[in-house]
């Protein structure tokens, strides 16, 4: 009963953490916990927003940290992060959390298109909870005789966003991690921005923020002319990227700022 409970969120960003129908039973659940450490004050806000709308009597303590993770990656990785990258990244969400506007139905395609119309890897990273689905393990399998596909299944991503300089994902909050570490854009496939309005997703910063670190597409045959115009724009999209990221006020400070934080 004396314990301090704290709940470390893995959002780099404002993103939606489930869907609208979970959202209250999350809060509540959540509600036993003394404080959440978020990655930035967009966050923070974001957070507090979702909590006063169930009007509850008690809530965590919604403390800005930065983002540990992002710190030591770019602290440590210098190497890798300004290596030559040859791999276009696809990181869906996790297929069950928001089905609405997973990209499930079109990944066969997109990887189809890509093979056919780029000369780069293809890497398929499933969310950590689908690697084992029957759905991308018959994805791998079908694509497994093909020299540039690979899926990646492995517990760290470190490797695998280092090696891209592109990531296809359709609402996952890991495309402003990818942005963040490699200074390199995102595409997002969208499958309903009706979706989005309807569920007052679309006032979030990770929505509204989506053609700062890319693009945003609605239909598999825009993929390759977006992605001649991003690589044609790449200085751009750095420029706005490192911008984005630069707004985090614990930016290659967040040790510190936990360390102070627990010391108080």
């Amino acid at each position: 009963s004396k314990t301090i409970k704290i709940y470390f969120h893995h959002n780099i960003y404002d993103d939606p953490w489930v869907s609208s129908d979970k959202e209250e039973k999350m809060c509540q659940r959540l509600s036993g916990y003394n404080f959440i450490f978020v990655s930035s004050l967009i966050s923070q806000k974001k957070v507090l927003e979702m909590f006063a709308k169930y009007e509850m009597y008690k809530i965590p303590k919604i403390i800005d940290t930065g983002y540990v993770k992002l710190d030591y990656i770019l602290e440590n990785y210098h190497k890798e992060i300004n290596s030559p990258k040859n791999s276009i990244l696809i990181a869906p969400t996790d297929i069950f959390g928001f089905p609405e506007l997973s990209i499930k139905n079109n990944l066969q395609k997109i990887i189809e298109i890509l093979i056919l119309n780029t000369r780069k890897n293809i890497i398929l990273r499933p969310h950590p909870r689908n690697k084992n689905d029957i759905f991308f393990r018959k994805l791998q399998n079908h694509f497994s005789q093909n020299e540039r596909f690979f899926y990646d299944e492995s517990d760290n991503y470190v490797d695998t966003y280092t090696k891209s300089d592109l990531m296809i994902t359709d609402m996952s909050g890991t495309a402003y991690t990818f942005a963040y570490i490699n200074l390199c854009p995102t595409i997002f496939f969208s499958n309903s921005e009706k979706y989005l309005e309807e569920n007052n997703y679309s006032n979030h910063k990770f929505y509204l923020n989506r053609n700062k670190i890319g693009k945003i597409i609605f239909n598999e045959n825009d993929l390759i002319e977006t992605i001649n115009g991003l690589y044609r724009n790449k200085e751009k999209y750095k420029n706005q990227i490192f911008k984005l990221r630069s707004e985090m006020k614990y930016l290659n400070k967040s040790t510190k700022r936990l360390i102070d934080f627990f010391n108080h």
